[in-house]
């Protein structure tokens, strides 16, 4: 399957269900570390799956495993949206 890379956004303004890239992490050494761990790693294909009643997190499948994060730490997680190629 192939995919074609569209532009850079940050990963909370990525529509649920619609596969991305992660880019970059603008984001403290610490806290960019902490993200690394969970598997938000650049490259890395990431999908928004499910959102909270309140919108303040935001769960996302990465790596085999759904993991919340809140809208905060999504913002400052660059991404590149990744659009299907249907040839």
């Amino acid at each position: 399957m192939a995919y074609e890379d569209l532009k850079c956004i940050s990963l909370e303004d990525v529509p649920l269900n619609c596969k991305c890239r992660v880019n970059f992490i603008d984001m403290d050494f610490e806290s960019r570390i902490r993200l690394y761990d969970l598997g938000f790693v650049p490259e890395s294909v990431i999908v928004p799956k499910y959102t909270s009643f309140l919108d303040s997190t935001k769960a996302y499948y990465v790596k085999g495993t759904l993991i919340a994060l809140r809208k905060e730490t999504g913002s400052k997680i660059k991404v590149n949206l990744l659009k299907e190629d249907k040839a």
